[in-house]
């Protein structure tokens, strides 16, 4: 009867709500949230200012990027963001030496120095489980919204072997709570219903004839709002005003 109990909160305990927050740098902070593997936020901060946000809202995935105020909100197209490839292993590293265990939190964490690219750098990790199930579901959803070649990149939190990273050098795990996490946080201030968003399809597809299409779906009516002031070694000299434009 007990296994049966067990067995029965299982989903409950794997998919439990819970928020992560990283100290990514000096300055620069990232939080995860989880409600169940079709809503999941990431939000990227500079200080207390948000500057970037990835979100996964069922089947749909979005990036917003802050500028000025205004929230651009981008959605973005499964050809982008590639699927986890199938051969996708963790990194290897060498452990130089094993220092003292201690409690992070509350959690039981071990001091390693690791050879990491010919360097030996400190760091504190964690097999505790339920946190290192927490972080390895960041891992696979960062994983699902960046593009193959920068996947890699959430291997940072990956030690190998069931250990999880908890602090590297200025990076470092802030919090973990289980708090219920309210679905309104896994939408976007843009969300379309179907008949809008049919209308919205048709505006993009006659972009090509001018920068202003599709303007009444975002905030605010100046092209520089969507678009940074350099890119790839480009910079922007001018600029277009979108006004009474009718497409009818």
């Amino acid at each position: 009867m007990r296994l049966l109990y067990l067995l029965t909160l299982l989903p409950f305990v794997l998919f439990a709500d819970f928020t992560l927050v990283y100290k990514l740098d000096t300055n620069f902070t990232q939080e995860f949230y989880f409600k169940d593997p079709q809503h999941l936020l990431f939000t990227f901060k500079e200080g207390n200012k948000t500057f970037e946000k990835l979100l996964i809202n069922r089947d749909e995935k979005f990036l917003s990027l802050f500028e000025g105020g205004i929230e651009n909100i981008y959605q973005i197209d499964d050809n982008i963001s590639d699927p986890i490839p199938e051969n996708s292993t963790p990194p290897e590293y060498k452990i130089v030496k094993k220092l003292e265990q201690f409690k992070y939190q509350e959690f039981n964490a071990s001091k390693w120095v690791i050879d990491d690219n010919n360097s030996n750098i400190e760091v504190t990790v964690t097999n505790d489980p339920k946190l290192a199930s927490a972080i390895t579901k960041m891992i696979t959803a960062l994983k699902q919204l960046l593009p193959a070649d920068k996947q890699g990149d959430a291997d940072i939190f990956n030690m190998g072997k069931g250990y999880v990273l908890l602090a590297k050098e200025n990076l470092k795990l802030l919090s973990f709570n289980q708090e219920p996490l309210s679905l309104s946080l896994f939408t976007t201030g843009n969300t379309l219903s179907k008949e809008e968003q049919e209308e919205f399809n048709k505006e993009t597809q006659r972009c090509f004839l001018s920068l202003c299409c599709g303007r009444k779906h975002f905030k605010g009516n100046s092209i520089p709002q969507l678009l940074y002031s350099k890119v790839d070694g480009w910079r922007r000299t001018k600029f277009a005003k979108c006004e009474n434009i009718d497409y009818k």
